[in-house]
């Protein structure tokens, strides 16, 4: 036998005629396989595969059999919490004809249990085997769930069901979880302090906040936002008001001397179906703080003097904490408070810009200096998101200055091949019967 060092098919050399020609007392052939993949430096896989190769004669029958051809390759979705709902009652789906029996039969006498398992090596995987019932030659078993599952992390699993016997009779299962909604709007950080500028009149925006949900599908992960009454001021009925989008506004014209100067107000996040678990068909929220006060005016705006676009590279694999980018911003302005952040393109919140150092100590200083830092504190991957246009913001309480960031992201080579093994098993086997040639035993890496 070789093999082709590309696709990783395991054929006849060419001086095989064919597999009739090979002398069964050869067999079974065992040979080792490594993989090797093409970047800088290339990486060789940590262990070789094992290949085995059996001769059989096709005048014995199988050790074992599928009651149904169907359990060969298997495929059904199950809701995302059905752990929390069957517990150890085997998957099923009625819907795709399946009721969570799998039923084998063995030409032995002897018992062989099913086992469950993931087609990876050293993977777990939250399902397991029924414990085996016997009527005469035939069993019995099926799937369970051993936890909790979470579609969020992942909502298709491969998993092989194996009997017992030599050869081994061997299934696939594909497992897609159905997306329920059990994860709540999430937002960045629960409060914040803004202000309004007196003298002020007509529709103005004050903020946009952004809640991120983690559920995989709509409506699910739809957020919406609405201004929480009961927890917020009495005095800002009239005064704020929230958008569906997260936008607060507001009408109203403030007078620092002679009116009230902090408002509080409350937002609620939240997603767009009843949560997985709900009993009066309420959707999942979580609440913002606002405290809004009332200021002078402020008629000079901070500048951003790097530029009004940036773009920059960094590695797919950069460490959460780590600062990307300082920028620094001028307001001439020397008493100002900035507050600093992301208005758009953080996808999935994985960059944060925030305050690193600034001249606030210094007495004599004639004008406001700050420096912000862009960092990362999410997971970075270049085959998800190659890339991010974040338009980040400082606000000095009236006015806002935003810049443009481009961040592209460098792959990495850090994933080695591996080999796509059956379950408990190190190396390929394979079936051949005698008298009939076969050009090529598929490989897969």
């Amino acid at each position: 036998f070789t093999i082709n060092q590309t696709t990783g098919t395991i054929i006849l050399r060419d001086n095989v005629l064919g597999v009739f020609s090979l002398d069964v007392n050869q067999f079974p052939i065992t040979f080792q396989v490594y993989a090797q993949d093409r970047g800088s430096p290339p990486r060789i896989s940590e262990a070789n595969a094992t290949v085995t190769i059996y001769y059989n004669n096709g005048n014995d029958p199988p050790p074992a059999r599928w009651s149904d051809p169907r359990y060969e390759e298997l495929s059904f979705p199950i809701i995302e919490k059905y752990y929390e709902i069957y517990r150890n009652q085997p998957i099923f789906n009625i819907s795709y004809g399946f009721n969570g029996t799998i039923i084998y039969q063995l030409t032995s006498q002897t018992s062989s249990i099913m086992t469950v398992s993931s087609p990876f090596p050293n993977t777990y995987i939250p399902f397991s085997d029924v414990s085996v019932s016997r009527n005469g030659n035939t069993f019995s078993s099926g799937i369970v769930v051993t936890s909790g599952l979470h579609a969020e992390i992942q909502n298709v699993y491969l998993i092989y069901i194996r009997v017992l016997v030599n050869p081994p009779l061997i299934g696939s299962t594909t497992i897609t979880l159905i997306d329920q909604n059990d994860q709540i709007p999430t937002f960045d950080i629960r409060s914040i302090v803004l202000s309004v500028v007196e003298n002020e009149n007509g529709n103005r925006i004050i903020a946009q906040i952004q809640a991120f949900d983690r559920d995989v599908d709509p409506p699910n992960n739809f957020v919406q936002y609405r201004l929480n009454g009961n927890l917020s001021d009495s005095e800002i009925i009239d005064k704020f008001f929230v958008a569906s989008n997260g936008t607060i506004w507001t009408n109203a014209t403030f007078d620092r001397e002679s009116n009230k100067t902090l408002y509080r107000l409350f937002i609620t996040a939240y997603d767009g179906a009843p949560a997985w678990n709900a009993l009066n068909n309420e959707p999942n929220t979580q609440d913002f703080q606002f405290d809004i006060q009332v200021i002078d005016v402020n008629d000079v705006p901070p500048v951003f003097i790097n530029s009004s676009s940036i773009a920059i590279s960094i590695n797919e694999t950069t460490t959460m904490g780590t600062g990307v980018l300082n920028l620094t911003i001028t307001d001439t302005d020397f008493d100002t408070i900035l507050d600093f952040g992301i208005l758009s393109g953080n996808i999935k919140n994985v960059f944060s810009f925030n305050l690193l150092s600034d001249n606030i100590a210094d007495s004599s200083r004639t004008q406001y200096v700050a420096t912000g830092q862009l960092y990362v504190v999410g997971p970075l991957s270049y085959e998800t998101i190659p890339n991010y246009t974040l338009v980040l913001f400082a606000f000095d309480t009236q006015n806002l200055a935003t810049i443009t960031v481009t961040i592209n992201l460098l792959p990495q080579n850090t994933k080695a091949p591996y080999f796509n093994l059956m379950p408990g098993f190190t190396s390929y086997e394979y079936r051949v019967d005698e008298g009939t040639p076969v050009p090529i035993l598929n490989g897969p890496v």
